[in-house]
């Protein structure tokens, strides 16, 4: 089928064969009507069609709550949706982390190792499926690759050793707590301590991605979104609340294990963050309008009244 025979019209044509005087006309005339109404009908089509592809493409459409459009009981997908096989990978990419962390403990009765595995995959498939049904357009921005082309130079460098560091960070803590037992035994009350922290920091990672819409995983300008100032939920107490969960993260997850190397990689990721703090606030101050004013009003970057 061609383009073409998508608009094509059908013309009702009377029959000349049978047709004569006044019923002739009567036929002629009742012919046209219809072929007036066709066409009629055709470019009303047409203008919701023309209506529906300019709402698509309007900034509103972007919306922290939608990624798609509802248009007479129809739900017209965006572009940047977020699909079920998505959705699924990201369960499968999960739970490759306890397998990684047993893999590598060599012991798969180790209840830290339980402990921590069940807290690390629930709370964030709880954030995956939270997104997916609340927010999807933030979801898909979080899928997105580490590399983007918006993305500000420095940060591709930076965030190349974030996840060598991170993964350096994740495979240390098995083999020094477990496998190797290189670091002193932690009592209960330490490792407790880590359990706290450790959930305290997906609290304030959760409620960052649930308060800003523009909580990509990667330092750029969101125009195309309408990017804006958030300062509600955690904003209000700190700037960067993500990389606030990110160092308790990197600080509870090695107490609850029990791993002093895990520890000290974790505080060179922290440092990473507090690198890219300068120069992502560099930009905002720079590029997003408001920002500076906020700055007025939340003084903590990333632990209130200290930093």
């Amino acid at each position: 089928m061609s383009g073409d025979d998508v608009y094509r019209v059908p013309v009702i044509r009377g029959s000349r064969a049978g047709a004569s005087g006044t019923d002739h006309r009567v036929c002629v005339s009742s012919c046209r009507s219809a072929n007036l109404l066709c066409y009629a009908a055709h470019f009303s089509f047409l203008i919701k069609v023309e209506n529906l592809r300019s709402e698509i493409k309007s900034p509103q459409l972007h919306s922290r709550r939608s990624s798609g459009l509802q248009y007479n009981n129809l739900l017209v997908v965006t572009e940047k949706s977020t699909s079920r096989k998505q959705l699924v990978v990201s369960f499968v990419y999960l739970l490759l982390f306890p397998v990684l962390l047993f893999l590598l403990a060599g012991d798969w009765h180790w209840l830290e190792g339980w402990l921590f595995s069940l807290i690390f995959c629930g709370l964030s498939l709880f954030a995956v499926v939270y997104l997916y049904l609340k927010d999807p357009d933030l979801l898909n921005e979080r899928f997105g690759p580490p590399i983007q082309k918006n993305q500000k130079s420095w940060d591709k460098f930076l965030l190349i050793i974030f996840f060598l560091s991170f993964l350096a960070w994740y495979v240390v803590m098995p083999l020094d707590a477990r496998r190797f037992n290189w670091s002193p035994i932690f009592p209960p009350w330490l490792r407790l301590v880590g359990v706290v922290v450790f959930i305290i920091a997906f609290y304030f990672l959760f409620s960052a991605m649930r308060e800003n819409t523009f909580a990509a995983p990667v330092v750029k300008m969101q125009r195309e979104r309408g990017q804006k100032v958030i300062s509600t939920g955690p904003y209000a107490i700190v700037r960067h609340p993500m990389y606030t969960g990110g160092l308790l993260l990197f600080i509870g997850g090695p107490l609850l294990l029990g791993s002093v190397l895990g520890l000290l990689v974790g505080a060179l990721l922290i440092v990473i963050l507090v690198v890219r703090i300068f120069g992502e606030e560099k930009m905002l101050h720079q590029e997003l309008a408001g920002y500076t004013e906020y700055t007025q009003q939340v003084r903590a970057r990333l632990i209130p009244y200290l930093f």
